[in-house]
């Protein structure tokens, strides 16, 4: 689960969590490299069987459950939002988890959190279609980031930082989030 990874990331020496944001509340729990060229769009997305669903605001939203992985990100904002956990917003383990609370017959939330292309990719690994989903609305935009603990020797850092900096030189970076990503088909819009 990204709570626990974020966890052993922060407290443990040699050790990275990825892909993560750097946001204002970690800024300084960590030694960050960016990815660049690479950024996240987060949304909201329901299940396109809930045609019972009708929202034009994120405050519409708060009438319903929003699934969300556990101390992300998209946590983090939902709450700084005015959600409320256990009310409208329901903390899970993972972005997996996230869907299968939507699934016809569990109904133990109305919408999902995420960026559509990882949502993808846990459909498909669930055995869901990829256009279960539709995305509602918009939340934020965010650069990718690795991160280390503040344990771990700067020599470590600037070794993965150059490395990095090689591989997205010569186009590996690239191939792989297009792999990875962009190559998986998107939750329709």
């Amino acid at each position: 689960p990204f709570a626990r990874a974020y966890k052993m990331a922060m407290e443990s020496p040699d050790t990275m969590i990825y892909s993560i944001f750097k946001l204002p509340n970690r800024e300084q729990l960590f030694k960050w490299i960016p990815v660049q060229g690479f950024a996240i769009e987060m949304f909201l997305f329901k299940p396109r069987f809930r045609t019972d669903i009708q929202v034009l605001t994120l405050d519409d939203v708060k009438e319903y459950v929003v699934g969300v992985t556990r101390d992300t990100s998209t946590h983090h904002h939902l709450l700084s939002q005015g959600f409320v956990e256990h009310v409208n917003l329901l903390p899970l383990a993972s972005e997996e988890q996230n869907i299968l609370m939507t699934r016809p017959g569990v109904e133990r939330t109305d919408f999902a959190t995420g960026d559509g292309l990882s949502l993808a990719r846990w459909l498909g690994k669930a055995g869901m279609a990829p256009d279960y989903l539709e995305k509602v609305l918009f939340l934020f935009k965010e650069d990718v980031y690795l991160a280390f603990g503040l344990e771990t020797s700067d020599r470590i850092v600037e070794r993965v930082r150059k490395a990095l900096s090689e591989i997205t030189a010569d186009g590996t970076v690239q191939a792989i989030i297009e792999r990875n990503y962009q190559l998986q088909s998107e939750p329709a819009q």
